[in-house]
């Protein structure tokens, strides 16, 4: 499983897909959800900025490529943050298209991390990732994601290897079967981890340690299937492009 590449997203692209984005089945009840956990200050949806917008070709399987978007939006304070997905000519249910995190104070005046899901039936769920979270706005989710201006959705003559396009260098595969996902990660990643030949190190991130405990997983007894179950639970309050790849590719095939 790899990005193989994409682009970030600019302009009347960036703004009709903000637009879907508002306008999704979930949106309303979602944002309702999030104005109860901040209390006073009732975010609207015009208040509403975008930190990016992103699309890009996930390949699931050999010969087999998806096209997903994603687009991230937040408050001035960066103490909410929405994502919305859409992915083309893959059936997936609307739940998981739509998620957030909200950093709210608790009694005590330290601050709590939550992050906002729906179950597969579509009913809302709210989980607490940190009780005592040291920062006052969201955790960062800066990824180094491939950006070519020539990037063609499903243009697969261009996969194999990076190659000049209109003088533009097609970036490498972000995601590659035998290292560590870019971005400092030293457990995500195929042959990436403590004992494989990349990675090891400490991990970086709450995902990064969720890929720890799937690689020891995988080294048990237990059945693979349960494995890659226990790591979309892990990082299904994660909202990188890196953890909805991470999603998109363990999360439909089950035991």
């Amino acid at each position: 499983m790899q990005t193989i590449n994409g682009i970030y997203l600019q302009g009347k692209e960036l703004e009709e897909f903000k637009e879907r984005a508002i306008k999704s089945s979930k949106f309303e009840e979602l944002l309702e959800a999030i104005n109860d956990l901040l209390g006073d200050d009732d975010l609207t949806k015009e208040q509403l900025l975008i930190e990016y917008g992103y699309k890009g070709d996930i390949e699931l399987e050999k010969d087999y490529v998806v096209s997903a978007s994603q687009i991230v939006l937040g408050n001035e304070s960066k103490t909410a943050r929405i994502v919305y997905r859409e992915l083309k000519d893959l059936d997936v249910p609307e739940s998981f298209k739509l998620q957030g995190q909200v950093l709210t104070p608790d009694k005590a005046d330290s601050r709590h991390l939550l992050g906002i899901s729906f179950t597969s039936e579509g009913e809302l769920e709210i989980d607490s990732i940190h009780t005592d979270y040291p920062d006052t706005e969201l955790p960062d989710i800066t990824e180094p994601l491939p950006d070519d201006p020539n990037y063609v959705p499903q243009d697969t003559e261009n996969y194999a290897e990076p190659k000049e396009k209109k003088g533009v260098a097609i970036t490498k595969a972000w995601w590659t079967s035998n290292g560590c996902l870019p971005g400092g990660y030293q457990h995500c990643g195929g042959n990436c981890g403590y004992g494989l030949k990349h990675g090891g190190k400490k991990p970086i991130n709450y995902t990064d340690s969720c890929c720890v405990l799937h690689d020891r997983c995988y080294g048990s007894k237990t059945k693979n299937c349960k494995c890659d179950s226990m790591l979309i639970k892990c990082v299904r309050n994660e909202i990188t492009w890196a953890t909805f790849a991470i999603r998109l590719y363990f999360g439909p095939k089950g035991c």
